[in-house]
């Protein structure tokens, strides 16, 4: 009899966004493909920020450009329309905040 392998692909998904800086956990994270998610979600998806993170600036890299949010104002957005979805190749960075 001649072995035999079989290969499953679980998750295929070359779309992805970095987030770096005050989150718990930063990297590289798949975007999915049957739904956006919002910024909130994203910092979400990274558990959160750390303790010394300054979360009124946080800074969205996308097309060589950058935009600065505050987290609360993002939070408090229920609007879809208004709301900032995250695109393949972001880069999001939370500062530390200086005391």
């Amino acid at each position: 009899k001649e072995p035999s392998v079989s290969v499953f692909v679980i998750v295929y998904n070359e779309q992805s966004y970095t987030i770096m800086g005050e989150v718990m956990i930063d990297g590289i994270y798949p975007l999915p493909s049957e739904k956006k998610i919002d910024l909130v979600e994203a910092i979400a998806n990274a558990k959160g920020f750390t303790p010394n993170a300054k979360d009124s600036r946080i800074e969205l890299f996308r097309d060589g450009e950058k935009r600065v949010f505050d987290f609360n104002d993002l939070f408090k957005i229920k609007d879809p329309e208004k709301k900032i979805f995250i695109q393949p190749g972001d880069k999001i960075k939370v500062p530390a905040r200086f005391f």
